[in-house]
This record gives structure tokens, sequence and C-alpha cells, in this order.
């Protein structure tokens, strides 16, 4: 039996831009590293280790487009990504965005991107491609608000729950 690929979605938070992928293949790597001083001990087997401070968390995953009629629409994708790599002012960094694949929902600033083309149409326009995506995660964003749940709503209840979660945010902030 053959496994449905997953939907998933990148959002240019600035603009509110958002593009669907195919999230394939299904691999999602997540690395992270910390820097270390080895100051010299005497007499030492080997220098005790000193963390100096932590280093940037990385993401990289594969965003998969198939035409499936007129292939200027995964050229725009693709393009979206490669937007999503070049810095905008005041700050000179990528543009944030917000990754969601499942239940992984992340801001990142895309650090790399490069695309590997699978299949051409007779026209010789991209058919079948992936974007592999490098992308530092940016922990200064506060998380996106949660999805509204279908359902009936207190809404006495609702107002009290936003002014406490909006104080909260406030107080991550500072």
């Amino acid at each position: 039996m053959m496994q449905k690929p997953v939907r998933a979605t990148l959002t240019r938070t600035d603009t509110g831009e958002t593009i669907s992928f195919l999230y394939n293949p299904y691999v999602l790597e997540d690395a992270k590293g910390n820097e270390y001083e080895e100051p010299e001990v005497e007499g030492a087997l080997a220098p005790p280790l000193v963390f100096k401070h932590g280093g940037t968390r990385r993401v990289r995953f594969a965003c998969r487009f198939i035409s499936q009629g007129n292939p200027d629409v995964v050229a725009q994708q693709v393009e979206f990504i490669r937007r999503l790599a070049n810095p905008v002012q005041p700050a000179n960094v990528p543009p944030l965005a917000f990754v969601t694949i499942g239940g992984f929902d992340m801001p990142i600033r895309i650090m790399e991107w490069r695309v590997v083309y699978n299949e051409w149409t007779p026209a010789l326009k991209p058919k079948d491609l992936y974007v592999e995506v490098e992308a530092a995660v940016d922990y200064k964003t506060p998380a996106p608000p949660p999805q509204p749940q279908p359902g009936k709503k207190n809404n006495a209840k609702a107002k009290q729950n936003s002014k406490s979660d909006l104080a909260a945010q406030i107080r991550a902030l500072n």
C-alpha cells in the first residue's frame, strides 16, 4: 500500500503569503550545536569543557512540487521559497516564515535552498521538482496563535482567557 504524501505549508509572516507543498521525502533534520572552551589544566588527561554559548538551531526539509496542469504555478512556488532566503531591510536578515508539517510548527529564516528538477514538460518547463531547504530557527518570535477549534464557545470565558494569554505573551517578550 502506497502512503499518501503529507501536505505542509510555508507562510511568510510579514505579507501573509502561504504556499502548500508535499512533504517528501519524509525526513526532517533538526540540529543544534554548542560552543565550549577548553581551558588548560596542568596534569589533566583532558581539558574540562566549559560552556560558552549555544549555537544556531537549524532544520532541513524538502518541499515537493508536482505540476497538475499549469507548470507556471510550480515556478511561482519555487520563486516564493527563493525570495524567503533574500535579506530584507531594515534588519538585513531573511524574512520570518512559519513552516507547518503535521504537528511541527516553527518560526524559521531560510538560510539555504537547493532545487532538484526531476521531470520536464515537452516545452521544457519543470513538471516535478523538490526544493531542499535549510533554515535557522528564530527563537525571538512567539509561536503563532492556536487554530480555533470548531464547536460552541463560552464567550465570557474566552474573553477572560484572551486577556490572560495576552498578559502571558507580554511577560514572555520582556
